[in-house]
């Protein structure tokens, strides 16, 4: 069956706004074509859709701060809800165990391990 791509994306944007949809991966039920073909045709890459989905996440980041603020309701699974929205900068914010290891290996001898002696 033959899809019209910009329908498509069109549909993708209003399933995104009126689910609203945090995620790329969840447009699968609710969509025509199948996932693999929304990443053949790279939508997952498409700034029409992160926008839409960017929007969601924001707004319920949004919400969930003013329930901390607000509210003593189930913590634990609000900042878990958060990490799973959040961006780099907020995850590592929330994240009481960072590690950022960066090796930078260039032009480095070899290692040469020794032959064991023959028993």
């Amino acid at each position: 069956m033959a899809y019209d791509r910009e329908q498509i994306e069109k549909e993708c944007i209003e399933i995104i706004e009126r689910e609203k949809l945090a995620f790329f991966t969840h447009l699968e039920p609710y969509i025509s074509p199948s996932m693999q073909t929304l990443y053949d045709w790279e939508f997952e890459k498409l700034e029409s859709l992160k926008k839409a989905i960017s929007k969601n996440r924001v707004s319920k980041k949004k919400k969930m701060l003013s329930h901390w603020e607000k509210e003593d309701a189930a913590p634990l699974l609000q900042i878990a809800a958060f990490k799973l929205m959040a961006d780099d900068e907020e995850f590592n914010k929330l994240t009481t165990n960072k590690s950022d290891i960066n090796a930078n290996v260039v032009n480095l001898p070899p290692i040469t391990i020794p032959d064991a002696p023959a028993e």
